[in-house]
């Protein structure tokens, strides 16, 4: 939950940061070494829309449905939710899209320099 929570309150975009925030789970979920029957993430980005300086947080819920073998001892009949929550502050003054796409705003002509096309 934590790196899922982390990696989402990073994201401008909260369609974005809940795609991100899956994929973190799932990955840290693997690299702990525990075989999820079902991963679920949900993940609040309100956070993300508060105005420019405002103090945001974004939260994430992973739960994991693990084979009680796995988690006590082997041969253990049965399943077991395991489930976690993380909160990650959002960056006060995190950039914010302006509207453009990135050709339009980074690329151009720089007149003034005598670059650019």
């Amino acid at each position: 939950a934590r790196a899922a929570a982390r990696i989402a309150s990073v994201q401008r975009d909260p369609n974005v940061a809940e795609t991100a925030a899956a994929d973190a789970a799932r990955s840290a979920l693997q690299s702990s070494g525990l075989s999820c029957g079902a991963v679920t993430v949900a993940v609040d980005t309100a956070g993300l829309r508060s105005p420019l300086g405002q103090p945001s947080t974004v939260t994430a819920t992973v739960s994991c449905q693990v084979r009680l073998a796995e988690l006590a001892f082997p041969g253990l009949p049965g399943d077991h939710t395991v489930t976690a929550t993380f909160t990650s502050p959002v960056d006060q003054s995190r950039e914010r899209s302006l509207g453009f796409s990135n050709t339009e705003g980074l690329q151009g002509t720089n007149r003034s320099m005598g670059t650019g096309g």
